[in-house]
């Protein structure tokens, strides 16, 4: 399997950047975060999240945003008290962000890099 993901963590920040390209799928996404964390490339103490989708699309309707939602639902170990801050300057990409928020995170679109590191360190 191929994922077009990139994992890049910012000590000083402590900050995961997680770089998506391409087309990305539910399946994609599920996959990622499961590969990541098998295979250890998140430091365990990480609460603060950019999912940088500018170099990509969410191949899904919005209707899905849902699956993605229980996704992150049924894996606290993953995603319960931490931050996202999704970067795309895609609306479509911006629409589905905005409508997987959830409860047990805490997520916030945004259209650059800058505005999403000041969000994440407040």
């Amino acid at each position: 399997m191929t994922i077009n993901v990139e994992y890049k963590y910012d000590k000083d920040s402590g900050i995961m950047h997680k770089i998506h390209h391409g087309k990305i799928s539910i399946e994609t996404i599920k996959n990622s975060w499961e590969w990541a964390y098998l295979n250890k490339i998140i430091p365990e103490k990480t609460t603060k999240f950019i999912l940088d989708y500018r170099d990509a699309i969410l191949d899904l309707e919005p209707r899905q945003s849902d699956e993605i939602s229980n996704y992150y639902a049924q894996n606290p170990q993953f995603f319960a008290g931490k931050k996202f801050a999704i970067v795309s300057t895609n609306p479509h990409n911006i629409v589905i962000s905005t409508l997987v928020r959830k409860k047990e995170t805490s997520s916030k679109p945004f259209s650059t890099i800058e505005a999403a590191i000041n969000w994440l360190n407040q």
